[in-house]
């Protein structure tokens, strides 16, 4: 799944590993779509440091209860960008990641 370039000085194409993909599929069903839009409205908005994993958090609340999970990426100017890994985490740690401005924005202020 490639996201179309929104910029041409920057790169928002991406490559899914299959770690990542594996761990997506093993997630609720109501929450992978919600997960997936977020990925393509903020990808661009992550900040690029080349060929360092950086992590980022979100919640969707498709689910029962919020869904909280934590993205592991890579994202270089002219080189390929990766989505390594997912995971769900508890509120804690999405609250820490929200402390250090390393969340999804959702039409607020933005955070990333």
């Amino acid at each position: 799944m490639d996201l179309l370039q929104r910029y041409t000085e920057e790169n928002n194409e991406y490559i899914i590993q299959d770690e990542f993909e594996e761990s997506l599929q093993s997630f609720p069903f109501d929450v992978v779509p919600d997960i997936i839009q977020q990925i393509g409205s903020n990808f661009s908005k992550l900040p690029m440091k080349d060929f360092i994993i950086q992590k980022v958090c979100g919640v969707s609340h498709t689910h029962i209860e919020p869904f909280y999970f934590l993205i592991q990426y890579m994202k270089t100017k002219n080189e390929t960008n990766y989505l390594l890994n997912i995971e769900q985490v508890d509120s804690d740690t999405f609250l820490d990641h929200i402390i250090k401005k390393k969340n999804f924005n959702y039409g607020r202020q933005e955070n990333i």
